[in-house]
Order: C-alpha cells, then structure tokens, then sequence
C-alpha cells in the first residue's frame, strides 16, 4: 500500500487494504464501504474511473466521490465493464 494511502487512511505499515466491504443501495448502485479517512485536509482523494484499465479520467465527472465516512457511492452505468481506482494527492 502506497505510503500516501496509508497515511489518509491511518493504517500502519503491513497493514491490509482500507476497503471494508461492497453491496448495493436501493437504487441498485454499488457502495463501496472502507475506513474513514483520516487526513483529509492535508491531501485530495479522487476516484478514477477506466473502461480499458489503460485510459484513466477524473470520475468526479460522473458524479463520484468520497465521503468523509469512507464511503463510495457509485451510480449504475450502461458500461459493460468499468474499473476504479483511489488517487491520493498532496
């Protein structure tokens, strides 16, 4: 786990992955659970969304963000596949 991850969410070194657990809402969108984080103020954390796994854009167009609980809510979409990933910045 990269060194910035760790410090936003507070975990130590050797520590397993801040995701704590998937479902879905009411609306059928997918809920992505993970620790709270920690260190906000001192970093941004983006989610970025792929359909190739090779092309990488700021999913905060399509509405995604972190809340501050650890929380990830992500709308459905008509993409048959679609991948994310957790963007740390100072």
């Amino acid at each position: 786990m990269p060194y910035l991850i760790r410090y936003v969410f507070d975990r130590p070194t050797g520590a397993f992955s801040p995701f704590t657990g998937i479902s879905f809402n009411d609306d059928g969108d997918v809920v992505v659970s993970m620790l709270p984080i920690a260190n906000a103020d001192a970093v941004t954390v983006k989610v970025l969304a792929s359909t190739s796994l090779t092309d990488w854009s700021h999913a905060e167009e399509t509405e995604i963000t972190v809340q501050s609980d650890g929380t990830i809510v992500f709308p459905r979409t008509t993409d048959p596949s679609r991948f994310f990933r957790l963007k740390v910045e100072e």
